[in-house]
């Protein structure tokens, strides 16, 4: 049967045999609920001092009820204030109205344990709720949290919002008008605004940082006592915000320092168009354009003839397109010409030759005309050879060797990769078109050809090169270094502009397919690995959504 709470009396019963950590989660909660409704005080004539300090009691209260048994040396510091904070904040909102937030700290405090002060906070939020419908909400709510207590734990409750069906029409209204009062007087109170969202949606982070920078910020303001909370309430919060943005310039760093460099092969950064380009990487050296000199006539002849083969038909687009595609590399100014493009769009030839013989061979492609296969017999013949006589040529196979994949694994990247590199493709605002189209072909190549390894090798790379420069973008933007030294130092790029607007879409980017990428980051090994904890990050950083403006 559902448990269905209607008074303080049956809540002190249900809970008296539970744990004490229940009865604390649930006196937050009620108190979060009808915590909206200092607005009243707001719109009294009460003197804006006393407005501010009343709302002020009630943030003070809800914060300390937050971080309680969170931070042992935060509980053990502030121990004698934390019998009285799981109610006080109901109680401020029930009093508000007359004014008297110390006769409610004081009604909380006589509560000799955590049960009481729960059935307390309930009663009090129910006096304080004088909006129809509003006390049976209330009621309903905590009922509903007490039936996730017993089927799922006290983790499932704190992760999920206050309101389980919704906001109600009463403390949107109260909410809305709260938050629009708190601005008013200062901008400042928009900290307090989004600590309460995060509460109200059940976040476990209490100012979107990490966890060991808000509970510095906890330790210090547990530290300073009264000495932090009596100055004028718009001077404490000036002070609040600084600590927070100090904190998150200090994580962003943090999270740019855990972002790995980029591996050897495609790569991509951005550019002057303001969106990710290909990037040249593997720059032939001198000793390399000397090897390179003495092949690249003949196989640009070879590819010329190849794409003449092809002429007329458009069954071999995908080997004309890598066929070009090789040629403008090779014929690249010498001081860009990418020996990993080469590599890459070598390999993808040479997975389209064994896919050609795979589907000639099973009837389901027609005879290649000799002309073409010549050709492409010639390109391929010509392109082992170069490839291998540049230092970084022998660099790239030896990494794919060494990246040896089983076929359900590579299969198992390849299903992870795919989506990604779709999503990535789709994001026409922040990477230009031939760049989303190499990432999306050689994913698409994972596991494929007659060396597998290098095949999956390249996609792999492609992909995570990609995400590595995106991520260090968004990362630098939110340390506030944009447009500076640091920001051309580690991108490559100029224009804080264009570049600040990149950031935004990346941004929106890694919180739109942030599934997709969780899913990548479990299955792609520790090429992947390091998305979860940026993608963590970066969480924090979005700010709360309330359910109505």
């Amino acid at each position: 049967m559902a448990i269905n709470i209607t008074d303080k009396e049956e809540l002190q019963a249900w809970l008296q045999d539970k744990p004490q950590e229940w009865s604390a989660l649930i006196a937050q909660r009620v108190a979060l609920r009808v915590s909206p409704l200092v607005q009243s005080s707001w719109r009294s004539r009460a003197a804006i001092k006393r407005k501010q300090g009343l709302t002020q009691s009630l943030l003070r209260a809800n914060l300390f009820s937050a971080v309680v048994g969170r931070w042992p040396t935060t509980e053990n510091k502030n121990a004698a204030y934390a019998a009285a904070a799981y109610a006080v904040a109901a109680y401020a909102a029930a009093y508000s109205y007359a004014g008297s937030v110390a006769a409610a700290a004081d009604s909380a405090a006589r509560a000799d344990y955590a049960v009481p002060a729960a059935a307390y906070a309930a009663a009090a939020a129910v006096r304080a709720a004088r909006a129809p419908g509003a006390t049976g909400s209330i009621w309903k709510s905590t009922s509903q949290d007490l039936q996730m207590l017993e089927d799922k734990g006290l983790e499932a409750l704190q992760a999920t919002p206050i309101w389980h069906d919704g906001e109600p029409d009463w403390f949107s209204k109260s909410w809305t008008a709260l938050k629009h009062s708190l601005l008013a007087d200062n901008p400042n109170w928009q900290v307090w605004i989004d600590f309460l969202q995060r509460r109200f949606l059940g976040k476990r982070s209490l100012f979107g940082l990490a966890s060991d920078s808000e509970k510095e910020i906890i330790d210090a303001i547990v530290e300073e006592g009264n000495e932090f909370w009596e100055r004028d309430p718009h001077v404490v919060n000036a002070d609040l915000v600084a600590r927070i943005e100090e904190k998150r310039k200090r994580d962003a760093q943090n999270a740019i320092d855990n972002i790995p460099p980029k591996s050897p092969g495609l790569s991509y950064a951005p550019g002057p168009s303001g969106k990710y380009e290909r990037e040249a990487t593997g720059i032939a050296t001198s000793d390399d354009l000397a090897e390179i000199e003495g092949t690249k006539e003949p196989l640009l002849e070879a590819l010329d003839d190849l794409k003449s083969a092809c002429t007329g038909t458009n069954a071999y687009t995908t080997v004309v397109r890598n066929a070009e595609r090789y040629a403008a590399v090779l014929n690249a100014e010498l001081s860009r010409l990418s020996v990993d493009r080469l590599f890459s769009y070598g390999v993808r030839l040479e997975n389209a030759r064994s896919r050609l013989d795979k589907e000639i061979a099973s009837g389901d492609f027609p005879e290649m005309a000799v002309g073409i296969g010549e050709a492409l017999d010639s390109v391929l013949a010509l392109h082992g050879p170069m490839v291998l006589s540049t230092g970084r040529g022998r660099d790239l196979v030896a990494r794919a060797r060494d990246y040896q994949l089983g076929v359900a694994q590579a299969n198992a990247l390849k299903e992870a990769a795919t989506p990604v590199a779709t999503a990535i493709a789709n994001s026409d605002n922040m990477v230009e078109t031939e760049a989303a189209d190499e990432i999306v072909l050689a994913t698409s190549d994972i596991g494929e050809g007659p060396h597998p390894e290098r095949s999956t090798e390249v996609g792999a790379t492609a992909l995570r090169n990609f995400l590595v420069s995106a991520a260090k973008v968004v990362g630098i933007a939110a340390a506030g270094v944009v447009g500076n030294a640091a920001w051309g130092t580690i991108t490559g790029a100029t224009g804080a502009t264009s570049l600040e607007t990149l950031a935004v879409y990346t941004y929106e980017f890694f919180l739109t397919y942030r599934p997709d990428l969780l899913i990548l980051a479990g299955t792609g090994g520790p090429d992947f690995a390091w998305l979860s904890s940026f993608l963590n990050w970066l969480e924090r950083q979005q700010k709360p959504k309330p359910g109505s403006d």
